[in-house]
């Protein structure tokens, strides 16, 4: 019986599958994707640091504030310097200084668009002139000596 069986053995050996069923067998093989299992330590892990950091944060934070508001209550003039430093007594300013100009541009188009300007008006124009020291010929003999002593 073991003869038999040595013998069968030596004959299956040689047994090869059909070229149709190997190279079905290749392309689904080939096809499918190695799915590794997602390793339950790395979760662990991950939601370890992840606590661990969330646990950092909130004391860190818990602490830093109850210190900085304990200062204050313990001492007024940390408080008021605090106030006086803060950027709203900036924005103030700037809000101050956008209505100065806004004034300023708004009085500046009042007199432009107005046809009956003091500046143009011919009387006021006149009565400027009149205040005026000019010669008959309307030259100064002291600048025309300046000018032609800068000309030489």
């Amino acid at each position: 019986m073991n003869d038999q069986i040595i013998k069968q053995l030596k004959r299956l050996r040689y047994i090869e599958p059909d070229a149709g069923f190997m190279s079905a067998s290749r392309r689904s093989i080939l096809a499918m994707r190695n799915h590794e299992p997602v390793s339950t330590w790395f979760n662990l892990r991950t939601a370890g640091i992840f606590a661990g950091l969330v646990a950092v944060l909130t004391t860190s934070i818990f602490l830093f504030s109850s210190r900085s508001a304990s200062t204050a209550m313990a001492s007024p003039e940390v408080l008021n310097n605090e106030f006086t430093s803060l950027n709203i007594n900036m924005e103030l300013q700037q809000i101050d200084y956008r209505q100065n100009v806004n004034q300023t541009i708004t009085s500046a188009i009042s007199e432009i668009s107005n046809s009956k300007a003091s500046h143009l008006n011919k009387d006021v124009l006149n009565s400027e002139s009149n205040g005026l020291n000019l010669d008959a010929s309307g030259t100064d003999p002291e600048i025309d000596q300046l000018l032609n002593s800068v000309i030489q």
